[in-house]
C-alpha cells in the first residue's frame, strides 16, 4: 500500500497575501474550511484584541518552519500563535478563495497521484 498526505495549500498555485507564514488557521486554511465545512468555522471566537503582527515573521520562521517538527499552536507563546492562528488574518477568509485553492490543488494532485 502506498500512502501520501496531500496538503491543498502546498500544492495550490493560489497564493493569498499574508504577513506571516501560513501555518495553522490563517487566511488560506480558514478559506479552505469555509469552502468545505463552513459550520465548523467559528470566527466569532476570535478575541476583540486579535491582531496579526508581521513583526513575528522571523520568529515563526525560525521556531516553526526551520525545525523539522513543532506544535506551535499549543505553545502558549502569543508571539507564535495568537488564538491558535499562525498566518494571515482568518477574518479575511472566504469560501471563494478556499474553492480556488482546492481546485488548484486538485489540478496539481494528478501529477502527485501518478507518481505515487
Amino acid at each position: 500500500m502506498r500512502i501520501c498526505t496531500v496538503r491543498p495549500s502546498s500544492l495550490s498555485t493560489i497564493r493569498a497575501e499574508s504577513p506571516l507564514p501560513e501555518i495553522h488557521a490563517g487566511l488560506q486554511e480558514t478559506s479552505v474550511m469555509l469552502a468545505l465545512a463552513p459550520r465548523d468555522v467559528h470566527l466569532d471566537q476570535l478575541t476583540d484584541t486579535f491582531v496579526v503582527d508581521p513583526a513575528h515573521r522571523d520568529k515563526i520562521q525560525r521556531l516553526v518552519l526551520d525545525r523539522g517538527t513543532t506544535w506551535p499552536w499549543s505553545s502558549g507563546d502569543d508571539r507564535i500563535a495568537t488564538s491558535g492562528v499562525i498566518g494571515g488574518d482568518p477574518r479575511d477568509a472566504s469560501a471563494e478563495l478556499g474553492e480556488s485553492i482546492i481546485a488548484s490543488a486538485l489540478e496539481a494532485c494528478f501529477a502527485v497521484l501518478h507518481q505515487l
